[in-house]
């Protein structure tokens, strides 16, 4: 595997879980790391920068630090790995929670620093095999990806009557639009003129994280304790180490997708490269997701020129 080295690196999710996995091997790898952190103090890797991904405030604030301190020599690699599964509510913003923290925030970091992003830069999103009903999984598979139904669920006149398996919903569909957004990126003339390239990848069934810690304590607990013990016996489930090394690996180029490549799925500790669900090749979905997205933060629909 070929790697590349980088230099600038800008991180969200990089203070635990996998995602601190992945931030410590991008550092070892001489990087400097800017790392979103939600609570005060310092980062346990890279230099920490507030971020509460559930504030279009503090994302844009977030984002004018980055382009205050990064904007003389770029970046190198922007890795988009926070989120979380939680229950049906609302952000302070009116969002629903799930698409406003997984998706939008993302969607408006991306927006913002594209600008200073590097010839030859990588941009890394955390998706979800969630997304694609095909692979099983035990959170229902998103229905559609009507950014503005999704952003307000109550409009919605297919929502779930349970709260569990809407809020379940809720959050797959979240990280179908992490890819969308991602295949929409990789596919502007603006992106493919400086050579950046784009990957969206899903770490698979990944206990030992705090992801589903919002659903509830006895769901928190389990996940984060009991079954990292089962997945040292079940091939499904991957430690957060071997998820988020292979995060760190696809980030700083050392997995390299084939060519024309989005999506990358860890499937029972292997590296695969499946086509996404039909819905997330809809090139009618992939161009309504970013024009939505837009329209939803007050942005122009079109990628400002760097």
């Amino acid at each position: 595997m070929k790697s590349s080295k980088i230099g600038y690196s800008v991180m969200t999710g990089g203070t635990s879980g996998l995602g601190l996995v992945a931030a410590r091997m991008i550092v070892e790898r001489g990087n400097k790391l800017f790392v979103g952190k939600r609570s005060p103090g310092p980062a346990p890797v890279g230099h920490a920068i507030p971020l509460q991904l559930a504030s279009i405030i503090s994302v844009r604030e977030f984002c004018r630090q980055v382009h205050e301190t990064c904007n003389h020599c770029g970046i190198d690699l922007l890795v988009l790995n926070a989120g979380g599964n939680f229950p049906l509510e609302k952000t302070a913003d009116g969002f629903e929670m799930n698409f406003a923290v997984n998706h939008l925030a993302h969607y408006l970091i991306v927006r913002e620093l594209l600008p200073i992003l590097n010839p030859g830069s990588r941009v890394l999103l955390t998706t979800s095999g969630t997304h694609d009903p095909e692979e099983g999984a035990a959170v229902p598979a998103p229905k559609h990806a009507n950014g503005h139904r999704l952003a307000y669920p109550e409009t919605d006149p297919d929502l779930d009557d349970s709260k569990s398996r809407a809020a379940g919903r809720a959050y797959s569909a979240s990280k179908l639009c992490n890819l969308l957004t991602a295949q929409a990126l990789a596919r502007h003339a603006l992106i493919r003129s400086k050579g950046i390239r784009v990957v969206a990848y899903s770490p698979g069934p990944t206990p030992g994280t705090g992801l589903v810690a919002a659903r509830g304590l006895a769901i928190g607990l389990a996940f984060r304790y009991v079954l990292p013990l089962v997945a040292k016996f079940v091939p499904a489930l991957h430690t957060p180490e071997l998820a988020g090394s292979t995060l760190a690996e696809l980030a700083l180029g050392e997995i390299q997708p084939p060519d024309g490549q989005i999506y990358v799925l860890l499937k029972k500790g292997k590296v695969t490269f499946p086509a996404p669900s039909a819905l997330a090749r809809d090139e009618n979905t992939i161009t309504r997701m970013w024009s939505d997205s837009a329209s939803l933060l007050d942005l122009q629909g079109e990628l400002e020129r760097a």
